[in-house]
């Protein structure tokens, strides 16, 4: 309050100065003498500066130290919403106080905007009620395409196990057409081996059947060579020999050829 005081008289002395200048007054003793206090209350005007400003650091310190606490945005939001509050009670009390709204501009302004705010919602509500009908009709038309569907993935269904069992079945039967083709590949090559191994065996039996006969003409003759040299040679017996046999006169004749000097 002395601060005040002190400031207030600074104020119109500076006042009185200027007026003085405006009207080229000289300054007065009273004056010169306010400006001699004021000068020499400079000091205590620094000290006082210095003070407040080591006031205001604290505070400024205390209002850091506040800030960084946790509780103290909700105490600001508490504080904004009290105001909010308090206004808002003052509101209704007027609105209690004087609820014409004739008398009471607030109550009129109260109704007005109620107004509004009932058309808005009731335009807002046709909005939705025109939404909700086109919701209702195309969900109808989901719920027919989604019967549609739905019969025809039953059919498909149907469809695709039918295929699926003719598959089974044809690969069933492909399996028993692979083994029976195995068995006849498999009996061919046996087939096969049986023709090779029979030609090698016809081949083995005309060279044995080759060398049999060889051998049964080789034997008669050398029987017939023996026959003839137990039998006497003679002209009657040999010419008798050689007409009973054409072989036996064929062997004769070289016999006889060899046999001449």
């Amino acid at each position: 309050m002395a601060l005040e005081k002190e400031l207030q008289k600074r104020e119109r002395t500076l006042q009185i100065m200027i007026r003085n200048k405006q009207s080229d007054a000289g300054l007065g003793l009273d004056l010169i003498e306010k400006l001699r206090e004021e000068r020499n209350m400079i000091p205590i005007y620094r000290r006082k500066v210095k003070e407040l400003q080591a006031q205001i650091d604290e505070k400024d310190s205390e209002m850091k130290q506040m800030k960084r606490d946790r509780f103290f945005t909700r105490i600001i939001e508490l504080q904004v919403e009290y105001v909010s509050w308090k206004q808002e009670a003052r509101r209704l009390e007027s609105l209690l106080a004087e609820p014409s709204t004739e008398l009471n501009k607030a109550a009129e302004q109260e109704v007005e905007v109620h107004l509004r705010r009932a058309s808005q919602l009731g335009e807002a509500l046709a909005k939705v009620e025109e939404q909700r009908e086109h919701v209702v009709n195309e969900l109808k038309g989901v719920e027919t395409d989604h019967a549609t569907w739905s019969e025809r993935h039953k059919d498909k269904e149907q469809e695709l196990l039918k295929q699926q069992d003719q598959t089974r079945e044809l690969a069933v039967a492909f399996k028993l057409l692979l083994q029976d083709r195995k068995e006849a590949e498999k009996l061919q090559i046996e087939m096969d081996e049986m023709a090779i191994e029979r030609k090698r065996q016809e081949h083995e039996m005309e060279a044995i059947e080759t060398r049999l006969r060889n051998a049964a003409a080789l034997r008669e003759m050398a029987e017939r060579q023996a026959r003839l040299d137990h039998l006497s040679v003679t002209g009657a017996a040999l010419d008798v020999a050689a007409l009973d046999d054409p072989l036996d006169h064929s062997l004769w004749s070289i016999r006889r050829a060899a046999q001449r000097p």
